[in-house]
This record gives C-alpha cells, structure tokens and sequence, in this order.
C-alpha cells in the first residue's frame, strides 16, 4: 500500500508539474514581452518565442547561451548591463533591472527593458534567474513625436504673438519707406531707402518662415501638377545654382494632381535647391523627381501622421556632405543650422516641414555623412480633379478707385498708414479702431463699397465677427481680411475658409492696390 500510495503520489506531482509547464508555455506565448530562465549552474538559457522578434531571427537559429543576449548589447551600453547584473547575482539582492539598447541582426537599434528575479539555494548562492525583456522602441518613439508636437504647439503659440505685431510694424515700415524711394531725388538717400525696403521685405520673410514651421501661415491650395509646377521653375532653379553643378530634373509619366498653394510649394522647392546647393561646395549632381507613389498600412504604421493611400512624391536629391544621424534628426529643427553664423537663419527646413504637414503630407529625409541628401515631400493624390488652365500675370501701374472703404484697425500706426495710402490711390476712407466702433461708422455713413478689417482686434469682436454683422446689415458688402496672424477665424486645417479674401501683413503698395481692386471688381 506505502508504494501504491508513493506512485500515486509522483503522479500527481508529475501532473501538476507538467500542467504548471503547459501554464508558463501559454503565457509565454501570450504576452508580447521575452520571458527567459538563466540556469546559472549549467549557463543554458532558455528565452520564449518573442525574443527572435526582437533579435530578427527565426527561434531555431538562437542559440541557448548568454553570448546570445551580451553579444547584441549595444556596445556603449554592454559594460553597464552586465555590471549590474553582476552586482544583483553576487550580492544579496533578489530583484535586477536595466534599460538599455539593443542591436537588432539587421543592424538596426531597439530599445529595451529588461528585468530578472533571482533565485537561491539555501545557502544563498544564485543558482537560477527568471526575468523578461520588453521592447519600447516603438513607445519611445511615439512618446518622441508627442514631445516634438507640443514643442511646435509652444513654438506656434509663440510665434504667432510675434508675428502678429512685427507684421504691424513693417507693414509701415515697407509702405513707408517704399513712398521715400520714389520721392527722393538725392541719389544716396533713395538708396538708403530702397535698402530699407529691400531689409523689411527680408523681415517679412523670416516672419513668414515662422509662420509655416508653425503651420500658422494661411493656405489657399489649388489643384496642381507638380511635375509642370517644377518645369516651370527650371530657368530660376538653373540660375540658383553655380555651373559646376549639374541639374536633372526627372518625371514619372502622369503622376496625378495634388491640392496644394503652388506659390508656398515654389517657395518650399527653392529653399530644398538652396541647402542642396550649398553643401555641393565642389560641385555635384542635383536631381529634382516626381512621381506617383503608395504609402501602404505597414508605412503608416511606422509613421502614424500617414494615412495609407497614393501620393505624389516630389524629391530633391544632392551628392553634397551629407549628414550624420543625429544632425539629420535636428535637421527640420527651428533656427538649427549648420552652417557658420551669419549664412543661415535656419529656417529653411523648418519652412518646408511645416508647409508639408499643413498641406497634409507627408516630409522624409535621407542622409549619410559623404554621400549626400535627399529631402522627399509626398502630398496625397487628388481623384478625377484637373488642374485649371493658367492665367499670364501683367503687372501694371498702381490702380485706384473712387468707392468708400472703412478701415478696421487697431494698431494707430498701421491705420494712420492705410488711411495716407487709399486716399492716395483716390479711395473715400473711414477708419475704425475697433469692431464696435466699425458697426458704428457703418450706421453713419451712407454707403460703404469695402469693408478691410484687421482680423485680431480687442473690443470683444474679432474681424470675422464684425464682417458678419457688417454685411447682415449691408448686404453685398464686399470684405477683405488683413492680418500678420490669422489664427483659426477664418483659417480651418490650415486653408482659408471658402470665399474669404485675405491680405497679409506686410504687404506692398502694388499688393495692397491689386488686391482692393480685385476684391471690388
């Protein structure tokens, strides 16, 4: 009976043994995470199927040894790691953990955490360890965009308070200065002023760049074809560059239409054809493609900002210095450069960045140290839409009127500017500094053909709010909005809102003239 009850007895242990077994294989295979037992006698490891996922092999080919793990350590990480596992095995510690980086088979970094129970014999020597392994580099990266999206919120915010009153100023500034020019007749002194505009005009430049990092600046996209957009822009390309640089430029039959604001994308290519120049000190090759590509599921998912679908790529590629890993990372950066103090703002890539993300696309870059850049915009396909037929600009003398335009503005400065400049162009002027006080010259006057309002004003009426009551009362008012910041009142996703007119601080007199005629006519 004592044997019956001994063979008995094993087999429930074996049973429960092996169902404690079954139990560890099931988990081990549910969780995402690497479980592994290090026998610290024998020195076998043992590691669940998830490990050859974040080693890149297949589970036959990983070898039970510890050389299979510390092998793959990242080398500047490898002395820390192992360190601490030594202090955890031969102290009296129970519990070990560790971040650190791992190099996967294809030579790629992954990002882990590792963590490990000990476990003793009697006598208090380390005889086994049981842990596991999580991957976070997608996390971290996740956790990375998050910190780069409210540094650019912050960033946006910012610049949008700045914008808005530097904007006011050279509005004047531009205006001004621009009448001197044509008034001096003392050679140096209309030199000094055509200087002054040529510097507000730069101003006006770096405040728009700002704007687009930030993805603040107002958008009026039309259907385009980028390769005829970029065949249009080769004679200014070619005198871009030196002669010891080549271009070519290359398309792939019909690559489809894109909504963009082609005279923004001019702006973006031209700022890409300049950095690519410049770091073709020697000479070089640079190739401007356009073609139709498929941003499949298992891109976005690499990329969370992409919506799956087809898009159409358009690519600046140089054989200049290149870039290293970390350079590039900063590259899109606000006021990071490269280059020596006083040659860049470093606004270049940052304008271009925020243009693309505006616009709904989708901006990469390639980079290795020596062998060049190449910088690719992706912008989503527009379905069974064709691009309007081009009208030719004329550029004319400045042009006037006679109507009645009520002004809305509350910077004195800028105002007092608008008034001098319409009623030089023979335009009746009402000025306002606030909305309320604009409702109440509307009732006064008898007739108003134009109502041009700034769009942040205090008084507790912006300038979408006022126009809407403007033109309630006066139907078939005609309104031109003018800001340095539009902020969302008549900006949504970045466009303009349907029908709105919108003048940007600052502006040139030809700017200011065209755009009140076009609005009337």
């Amino acid at each position: 009976m004592a044997v019956q009850r001994d063979i008995t007895e094993r087999k429930k242990q074996e049973a429960a043994l092996h169902q404690a077994q079954q139990r560890f294989q099931l988990i081990s295979r549910a969780t995402n995470d690497v479980i592994w037992d290090y026998d610290l006698v024998s020195g076998e490891v043992w590691r669940s199927d998830a490990y050859a996922g974040v080693l890149g092999d297949s589970p036959t080919e990983i070898e039970p040894v510890m050389e299979s793990w510390t092998n793959f350590i990242h080398p500047d990480d490898v002395g820390r790691v192992l360190d601490s596992l030594r202090k955890v095995i031969d102290g009296g510690k129970d519990l070990w953990g560790s971040e650190y980086r791992f190099i996967r088979r294809n030579g790629k970094v992954a990002h882990v955490i590792d963590r490990g129970f000990v476990i003793r014999d009697q006598s208090g020597k380390a005889i086994r360890m049981v842990g596991s392994m999580l991957d976070i580099t997608d996390r971290m990266a996740m956790e990375q965009q998050l910190r780069e999206s409210q540094k650019l919120e912050a960033v946006g915010h910012l610049t949008g308070g700045v914008a808005h009153d530097f904007n006011n100023l050279l509005t004047v500034i531009l205006g001004n200065t621009e009448t001197l020019a044509e008034l001096l007749d003392e050679p140096r002194m209309r030199q000094m002023a055509e200087m002054t505009v040529l510097a507000a005009k730069r101003g006006a430049e770096l405040t728009g760049r700002l704007l687009a990092f930030a993805r603040r600046q107002p958008l009026n996209p039309k259907p385009t074809d980028l390769s005829q957009l970029v065949d249009a822009m080769r004679p200014l390309l070619r005198r871009t560059l030196p002669e010891h640089i080549d271009l070519e430029i290359v398309h792939q039959p019909d690559p489809g239409i894109v909504e963009v604001d082609a005279s923004e994308l001019d702006t973006a290519l031209l700022n890409l054809v300049v950095n690519a120049r410049d770091a073709m000190r020697d000479g070089g090759k640079l190739t401007i493609e356009t073609a139709k590509v498929v941003l499949d599921s298992h891109y976005a998912t690499q990329h969370p900002e992409v919506t799956p679908g087809d898009y159409v790529m358009i690519s600046v590629s140089d054989t200049g210095v290149g870039m290293d890993s970390t350079t590039a990372q900063r590259a899109f950066e606000p006021f990071f450069t490269t280059k020596a103090v006083g040659k860049g703002s470093g606004l270049g890539l940052s304008m271009v960045f925020g243009f693309t993300k505006q616009s709904g696309g989708h901006i990469k870059i390639y980079s290795e140290k020596g062998e060049g850049t190449s910088v690719k915009l992706y912008f989503p396909q527009v379905q069974g839409m064709q691009q309007p037929a081009g009208q030719a600009k004329t550029r004319a003398d400045l042009e006037g009127g006679t109507e009645h335009i009520l002004i809305a503005e509350d910077d004195d400065l800028v105002r007092q500017h608008l008034q001098a400049q319409l009623r030089v162009l023979g335009y009746q002027v009402t000025a306002a500094a606030s909305g309320p006080e604009a409702m109440a010259a509307l009732d006064a006057a008898g007739n108003v053909d134009l109502l041009l309002t700034d769009i942040i004003m205090p008084g507790g009426m912006n300038g979408r709010e006022l126009a809407e009551r403007a033109q309630a009362k006066r139907p078939g008012l005609k309104v031109l909005f003018t800001s340095g910041y539009t902020e969302n009142a008549i900006v949504h996703h970045g466009r303009l809102d349907p029908g709105v007119e919108l003048l940007s601080k600052p502006y040139t007199r030809m700017e200011l003239a065209e755009k009140i005629r076009a609005v009337l006519d």
